[in-house]
């Protein structure tokens, strides 16, 4: 049996809780409210219906900003990033972002990003594509 995490909300018909599972997150068999519920949590249950338990009602978690239905695939870009100053340290040597610190666009290089025509391109380089000039904040020509 996987681990998961739950967010209870009340029913909209009858008002007892339902619960929402989410594999998303630190999975640790963690009880949590909308109110208190993280973020990736959220983001994993938005949209996905359930059925209550005592009164035999559907109901779903919704956000007008975030529409049901297929999400579209991201197009991640490599980037390099500015070595932090704390990073956690395995035994072996290994290292990992660390937790007290949210990654952020500052946190860049010079992002390495690839073009819709296949090339990489550095961020000081003109480019007319639109996602490269937002998440630069460079314009295009």
């Amino acid at each position: 049996m996987g681990m998961f995490d739950s967010v209870m909300v009340p029913c909209p018909t009858c008002g007892e809780r339902v619960e929402f599972q989410s594999k998303e997150g630190e999975c640790l068999c963690s009880v949590f409210t909308l109110a208190n519920a993280p973020t990736e949590v959220v983001w994993d249950i938005i949209n996905s219906p359930e059925r209550c338990g005592n009164c035999g009602s559907w109901m779903a978690l919704i956000d007008p900003n975030v529409p049901p239905g297929k999400r579209p695939r991201p197009n991640p870009m490599a980037a390099k990033v500015k070595t932090p100053s704390n990073p956690i340290t395995h035994s072996q040597g290994f290292q990992w972002w660390p937790d007290d610190h949210d990654f952020t666009f500052d946190d860049l290089l010079q992002p390495l990003m690839t073009g819709q025509d296949g090339d990489t391109h550095s961020a000081g380089a003109e480019t007319n594509n639109p996602a490269i000039a937002k998440a630069t904040g460079k314009p295009t020509p």
